[in-house]
């Protein structure tokens, strides 16, 4: 063999492929099952792919499977330069024979009759044994749990590289444009399914290559399947690796009806491409912000997907008030950038979607993944489309529309996610998820933090991850009223049904989010360093509080110094010079978490180490206990720019003088209107 190609056949794999009779049957074993369920004057086309790009084509009958077979397995064992050999999963009619050029199209297939699920496990290596036969199992024991169980027929085979399954269906017909739509995004959810059941089963070392491994674009209608007991030959890194592709399993049963999926289907996806998410103002994408779309897109971009990718992807930015020219040019760039032959083709695709209403559906050709990857991108986008847009009536659906399945939730919050921090806090082990999503009718950017509460009651889960989500909920998503108005089955329905959204959408956060590890009070120190460094303009010392007035200390606060006193240890400073968050005692509580950490407060928890005093202009000044000396050598340590140090003497001729008053007299009078907290 020549030094190019690597096998990857055992050596009973190389006795069985000398022998024609054994492969002969069992490709025609296939066969029968993959077309058991077509109409009996139905036709199959077969396709050759060779390593150089071209292709053969030839067609056969449904009821000339052995005939077919043999044409099969004598190409295969004549030509080495072939790549693979495979079939259309679904037929054809005769008269539609006739007028066929070289390929079947989608508009050609008149009986789909198999729903596929390619598991593409070993996209970048040629695997060994023990991994093929590890996840192997956990892919036979998923299908068996999601259709084996429920009596649904259905084979599962393995190209070598990766895995097949076929479930049978009951024969149906796409004629409209929204049935094929409708089909293509149920494809998608089923593959995510058995993914995510695969990754339950699988062997832990192998995760991550079952991860994202479901294709999601193999359910267009003239889609093609390798067929077992073939050679599949496949380049990597420089070198051709063959293996045998084979059956596993063929279990007989009843087909799986889709008839009411694709109906319901058809609802949603009519009712969410009718909605416009972002009404066009002028906004027009940056530079930056096309670099960033373009550099995203380009990690999906391969050869097969990348018709349908064009098409989604301009539906996607029509939906998102995307300017034609600014999605134009996104896509150009991508195909120059990579290369692709067919730059023409995609340019049409966005003409296409933009002028012409039936194409602008993206959901069934984009993945949950690249439209959150995309959001993160555009989120300062919709920030500038959506401003100034009012906010009466800002729910933008109502409890019946989510209990008649006109309205999906998780749908809803995933087209929505702009961003996703996983947190751990390493020193206590815990996990909480920062989400950021913008909401629709605003623009504002809204953060959610889910905790980690998996083991709760799932009906009780959706109010316990978040307050805040349900706060969100009930004001901006979902009409209050509406709830209001339903008798008590319907609320314990839609209660049920927000407890599994809010489970089905803590699995996509879950995926998707990047991980955070730092120990708890950095972020605060960050935010800390960065008040003394650029918004405090000095520390002023005295030696007790006693020294100043209440109204005169409330005067320095706002001028945005530090009050330092000595003798109590003490730093006094004012609410208005804090960034960092909109909750001044979520402040205090995580100053004080690092304060304790660094050995500078001693106190148990942040109340013990705080003064709160009522100033006249109602604002809080928290007093932290400190040592002098270790908060300034702190400081230095962290290579903080300290702020000068001011004598009480020095700052208070100003602030007399700008006020017009004359000296601190009355002291003790006036520290009677200080309230203790």
């Amino acid at each position: 063999m020549n030094g190019k190609y690597v096998s990857l056949l055992s050596e009973e794999d190389s006795m069985i492929i000398e022998s024609k009779d054994i492969i002969v049957k069992k490709i025609k074993e296939f066969l029968d099952f993959l077309y058991s369920n077509a109409g009996e004057k139905d036709w199959f086309e077969i396709r050759i792919l060779k390593l150089n790009g071209s292709t053969e084509n030839d067609y056969y009958r449904v009821d000339d499977t052995e005939a077919a077979a043999e044409t099969i397995y004598n190409r295969m064992i004549s030509d080495h330069s072939i790549k693979g050999i495979y079939v259309t999963i679904n037929t054809t009619a005769p008269d539609t024979i006739k007028h066929i050029k070289k390929s079947l199209k989608d508009n050609d297939i008149v009986h789909v009759i198999n729903f596929p699920i390619d598991l593409d496990v070993f996209h970048g290596h040629p695997p060994t044994r023990e991994e093929i036969e590890l996840i192997r199992a956990a892919v036979e024991k998923s299908a068996e749990e999601l259709y084996g169980r429920r009596g649904i027929a259905y084979s599962i085979t393995t190209s070598g590289f990766g895995f097949h399954i076929f479930i049978k269906l009951k024969p149906v017909q796409f004629k409209t444009l929204e049935e094929k739509t409708a089909y293509r995004e149920i494809g998608r959810k089923l593959a995510e399914e058995f993914e995510e059941e695969v990754i339950k089963h699988v062997d832990k070392r192998f995760i991550n290559y079952v991860r994202n491994s479901a294709d999601k674009n193999v359910y267009n209608l003239s889609r093609i399947m390798r067929v077992p007991w073939t050679i599949n030959r496949r380049e990597i890194a420089g070198k051709i690796y063959e293996n045998l592709a084979k059956t596993l399993i063929l279990k007989n049963g009843i087909p799986l009806d889709l008839s009411s999926e694709i109906e319901k289907e058809i609802m949603s996806i009519t009712r969410a491409t009718e909605k416009l998410l972002i009404s066009k103002n002028g906004a027009r994408l940056t530079s930056d912000e096309k670099d960033k779309i373009v550099n995203i897109i380009k990690s999906y971009w391969k050869p097969g997907t990348r018709h349908n990718l064009a098409l989604g992807l301009s539906a996607l930015f029509f939906w998102r008030g995307i300017e034609f020219e600014d999605a134009l040019e996104i896509i150009q760039t991508v195909a120059q950038e990579t290369g692709d032959n067919e730059t023409a083709d995609r340019e049409t695709a966005v003409r296409d979607t933009y002028f012409n209403a039936q194409y602008r559906n993206y959901k069934s050709y984009l993945t949950d993944k690249l439209i959150f990857e995309l959001n993160s991108a555009l989120k300062d986008f919709y920030r500038r489309a959506l401003r100034g847009k009012a906010t009466q009536n800002i729910a933008i659906t109502d409890a019946m529309e989510i209990l008649s399945g006109k309205f999906s939730l998780v749908e809803y919050l995933k087209e929505h996610t702009t961003d996703i921090v996983k947190e751990v806090i390493e020193n206590k082990g815990n996990v909480v998820f920062k989400v950021t999503f913008t909401e629709e009718n605003t623009g504002q950017q809204v953060q959610l933090v889910l905790k980690n509460t998996t083991k709760m009651d799932k009906t009780k889960m959706f109010y316990a991850l978040n307050e805040d989500f349900m706060a969100h909920f009930g004001i901006y998503i979902v009409n209050p009223l509406s709830i209001k108005s339903l008798d008590r089955d319907s609320r314990m329905t839609l209660t049920k049904y927000l407890a599994q959204s809010m489970l089905d959408y803590y699995a996509f956060v879950t995926r998707n989010a990047r991980e955070v590890i730092s120990e708890e009070f950095e972020e605060i120190k960050s935010a800390f360093f960065d008040i003394i460094e650029e918004d405090i303009k000095g520390i002023v010392r005295i030696n007790e509080r006693s020294e100043l007035k209440p109204k005169t200390f409330a005067e320095i606060l706002n001028r945005d110094y530090f009050v330092y006193a000595e003798i109590e240890n003490r730093i006094y400073f004012s609410p208005s010079i804090m960034e960092y968050g909109s909750d001044i005692k979520g402040f205090a509580r995580n100053l004080h978490k690092f304060l304790k950490k660094k050995r500078v407060a001693s106190g148990k928890n942040w109340r013990e180490d705080r003064t709160s005093i009522s100033l006249g202009n109602r604002k809080h000044a928290y007093a932290y206990f400190v040592t002098a000396d270790k908060f300034f050598e702190l400081l230095e340590n962290e290579d903080v720019t300290r702020p000068p140090l001011l004598e009480i003497d020095e700052i208070l001729p100003e602030i007399n003088e700008d006020r017009n008053v004359d000296g601190i007299s009355d002291i003790e009078s006036e520290l009677d209107s200080f309230e203790e907290v």
